[in-house]
Order: structure tokens, then sequence, then C-alpha cells
């Protein structure tokens, strides 16, 4: 429980920040979205997830903690919820637009016909890594109008041993796949970016 953070508002109202990516809570909430596809709209009522059979007994507890308590907001990296009356609401832009980034990768890589959707492929497989990123690439350069990412053998195979280490040796090509990836993709510019401030400070210290 250490990584859930309450806080008050000015008006009393309770706001429950989930602070960690690996938290259960955050990873039910982070495929709410497409689990509910084509059953629910962004507004809701707790009955209404009770009584959806794509959520284990296990979840529904966590779902009724979320959303059974007393909280006005539940905040996690990229997911907003609200409460009114009773009725939640998302508010997350930032999931909805990688939402849809990752069904347009998901779906452009399947449709070249090597990776079908729901095939089961090898996480580890750098040829598929290679398509994923190429099809990032035109999405980031659809969406922002910049250059997306050289494609690298080492960028290639720091992001097939982290599919590996999350999602074993073989894993449906899907939604949860592509999301992983794109986790995956994040922290290799985490450690792009580590690498070049360690080697700016290397450099100064020589001068």
């Amino acid at each position: 429980m250490g990584n859930l953070l309450r806080s008050k508002t000015a008006d009393m109202s309770t706001i429950l920040f989930i602070a960690l990516r690996k938290d259960p809570r955050y990873q039910l909430l982070s495929t709410f979205r497409n689990r509910t596809a084509g059953i629910l709209t962004d507004r809701f009522r707790l009955g209404d997830l009770l009584d959806l059979e794509c959520f284990s007994w296990f979840e529904k507890r966590m779902l009724k903690e979320l959303f059974g308590g007393d909280y006005s907001e539940v905040v996690g990296p990229g997911l907003r919820f609200t409460s009114k009356n009773g009725t939640w609401r998302r508010d997350d832009d930032t999931f909805d637009t990688k939402h849809v980034s990752i069904l347009k990768i998901l779906n452009r890589v399947a449709g070249h016909g090597e990776f079908p959707i729901g095939s089961v492929v090898c996480p580890g497989d750098t040829a598929l890594v290679n398509a994923l990123a190429a099809e990032w690439n035109r999405v980031f350069e659809e969406e922002v109008g910049e250059v997306g990412y050289e494609i690298t053998e080492a960028m290639l195979t720091f992001i097939a041993n982290g599919l590996t280490r999350r999602l074993g040796s073989s894993h449906p090509l899907d939604y949860t796949f592509v999301d992983v990836f794109m986790e995956c993709l994040y922290e290799y510019d985490n450690e792009l970016v580590r690498q070049f401030l360690h080697d700016e400070q290397l450099f100064s210290e020589d001068d």
C-alpha cells in the first residue's frame, strides 16, 4: 500500500494517486479500456463493472476498492478517473492518445501478414521488434511531425530482452504485447539519456 497516496482537495474530496506502474491496481486500470471496449462507455457506475464477466473475482475486489469508496478521483501515470454522484468518467487524454497509437501499431504490423493479431510470437524475436519499432516511428512522425528513433541492433536487443523478461518466451501478439513493447521502448529512451549524461560528465571531468 506504500505506492498509494491519498490527498484531500480544497473542497474535501479525496483523490487516490497510484504512483507505480507495477502496482496491480494500475495494471488493471491500464487495460480497462481495451477490456471494456464495446461494453461500457467512458461513463460508468461501480455496479456496471461488477456485472462484467471480463474481470475476475479478485479484479472485481480491486475495482470495488477503487470505485466504491469515498474517492472523487483515481489518478495514475497516464490515467485519470473522476466521480460525480456515483458515476465515474474517464478523463485521461494521455491514455486516449496511447490507446490509439497501440491500435495503429498493432494493426499495421499485422497488416504486413507475417505477424497476425492473436498469433503466438516470440517476444525476443528481433524481426518482430524491428517491425514494431518501424511502425512506432511511422505513427510518431504522423502525429508529431518529427523523425523517430534510429533503429539499431543495440536498440532491438534491448527491447527484445525487455519483452522476454516481462512476457516470457512466447505470448500472443495483442494489445498487451504492443503496450509492453512501448514501455520497453521508453526504457530504452531513458537508457540513452542516462548514457548521454554519463558521457557528458566524463567529458567535463577530462576538461
